[in-house]
Order: C-alpha cells, then structure tokens, then sequence
C-alpha cells in the first residue's frame, strides 16, 4: 500500500514548478498566522521535504493571527505528518488540522 497521493495523478510525483506553486500557497497561510506560530508550522514543513523525505502538504484556512491551520496532504508518507509535528513540540495533530501551543 502506498502513502504516496498527488493532487490530479496518484502516480506522478509533484514537478518542481507545482512544488513552486504549493510553496507560495504555503507561505500566504503561514503569513496569516502568529510569527511563532508560522514559524514552527515553516519548520515542519522543512523537515517533512529534506532528507528524500519527499512530503507535502497544503495549508488551508489559517487562524488570523492564530496557532490554528489546517491542511490537505498532498504527497510522500502520511505519518511522517504527525510523527515529525509532535517531535517539534505541535499541541496537537489530527489527519487535517496543526495546533501550535501559545507561549505562556
């Protein structure tokens, strides 16, 4: 069973112009958020594409100024999404929802 999904064509892996495209789209959501927040939700991101981890996801629907985003996988392996967001600290991870934790 693959983990692997890309939006159009399962079996075609993202060309780097959508990787482009799904980047920008990233960074308007991450911009949407609290600069903490966006940042730890930048830093997951980095982790789920390096190291031929090769994992995408699209962010959607941030909280203004919030520590709440939500998002669609797009391609890779599913359960790095999880595993990489709690070893950063995330307050919380569902298939479709980050919560980042607010600063005391």
């Amino acid at each position: 069973m693959s983990n692997t999904q890309s939006s159009g064509n399962a079996a075609r892996p993202l060309t780097e112009a959508e990787k482009e495209q799904l980047f920008q789209a990233n960074v308007e959501q991450i911009n949407l958020m609290s600069i903490p927040a966006g940042s730890m939700v930048k830093g997951l991101l980095m982790e789920l594409e390096r190291n031929n981890r090769n994992t995408y996801i699209r962010l959607r629907d941030a909280e203004p100024s919030g520590h709440v985003v939500f998002y669609d996988f797009v391609e890779g392996d599913r359960t790095l999404v999880g595993r990489i967001a709690r070893a950063l600290g995330f307050k919380s991870v569902t298939d479709t929802k980050l919560e980042i934790r607010r600063a005391a």
